[in-house]
């Protein structure tokens, strides 16, 4: 299938691509190197112009997850100061070293690997994380290192905020979305999908919710998306609400369950018309994002790292000896290969 999506001039001129070269051309060109190098060359031309400091709102920057901005840095960086936050406690250990029964002879790797690190949202001056060990939404003084406030909750909060016009959104595996005044911390809303029937269980030294909020919360005109649970039999919420309020009071807000089908875990993407959700250890789910209807699950059986660019989706995963996948997506026939490492 030939593509006439182009790479930008300036990433196929540095490397080495012909000018009138297709994505699929591109493709063949990169098959030898990991294909995190792109992003990483592409950059590194961004940070070489001279442009004002951005924020960095959400987990990798932006929904598309993409890890660019135009930050432009002088160099050579110097450390200005140092926090030492406890550890993370992951919600998933490691597995076997390797398939004993299946394939005694292949390393086994992790997948679930979204909470072993506290990645963080910077915006205004401020930097935002969530801990898993502690409870708490975190705020600093990106300029001192000072705590500004912690807000607590009821659960572990394993996903990096969303900042997002004067608001934090983080979700905790007490089941609950809670939005925040960035500057005070004070609650401006919180939703907890399963409503009345959320409940709490014991579960690694902690008090967690079958209806955890295992995604990110992605802000996005005027509505916040966000799943609840990822035990498929006692059900998967997706939803929509008013961004301001917390509430669904038009059509473009919903809340969808799903019994039986979808375990969703990791960070939520999207598009003009899709909402990505990665699916823990199988590969992602996309929905209909003007009203949450599942669309179909990405086949194939390797990967559950996610970015979407334009009209690509880039799926990969370290368990697999065959990395990426290229794929395109506007119709039913989502998930079509175009290349793949």
């Amino acid at each position: 299938m030939k593509l006439t999506r182009k790479l930008p001039e300036p990433l196929r001129r540095s490397a080495g691509i012909p000018a009138r070269g297709s994505w699929q051309h591109a493709c063949r060109q990169f098959r030898a190197f990991n294909p995190a190098l792109i992003w990483i060359a592409l950059g590194s031309l961004l940070l070489s112009t001279n442009l004002p400091a951005l924020d960095w709102p959400t987990y990798q920057h932006d929904y598309q997850r993409s890890g660019l901005t135009l930050e432009s840095l002088e160099l050579p960086l110097t450390p200005s100061w140092t926090y030492q936050a406890k550890a993370p406690a992951p919600a998933w250990t490691d597995p076997p070293k390797a398939d004993y029964y299946a394939a005694p002879g292949t390393p086994l790797k992790p997948r679930l690997a979204f909470d072993r690190a506290h990645h963080v949202a910077v915006v205004s001056g401020r930097l935002y994380f969530g801990s898993s060990v502690e409870h708490t939404i975190n705020c600093l003084n990106a300029d001192t290192g000072t705590t500004n406030w912690s807000f607590f909750t009821d659960g572990p909060v394993r996903m990096t905020p969303t900042v997002q016009d004067g608001k934090v959104y983080a979700g905790s595996d007490d089941g609950t979305v809670y939005c925040l005044n960035a500057t005070n911390a004070s609650l401006v809303w919180k939703c907890t999908p399963s409503g009345a029937t959320n409940y709490l269980i014991a579960n690694n030294g902690n008090f967690v919710s079958p209806y955890a909020i295992r995604s990110s919360v992605a802000v996005d005109q005027g509505v916040a998306y966000f799943t609840s649970g990822f035990f498929p039999h006692e059900g998967v919420y997706l939803c929509a609400v008013d961004a301001a309020t917390g509430a669904r009071t038009i059509a473009s807000h919903w809340q969808r369950r799903f019994d039986g089908s979808a375990a969703l875990q990791g960070y939520i993407l999207l598009t003009a018309t899709r909402i990505f959700m990665p699916g823990s250890r199988s590969t992602p789910y996309y929905f209909d994002r003007a009203t949450g209807a599942m669309l179909g699950q990405v086949q194939r059986r390797n990967g559950n790292l996610c970015l979407a660019r334009r009209q690509l989706f880039l799926l990969w995963s370290s368990c697999s000896r065959r990395r990426t996948d290229y794929r395109r997506w506007p119709d039913r026939r989502h998930g079509r290969r175009l290349q793949q490492w």
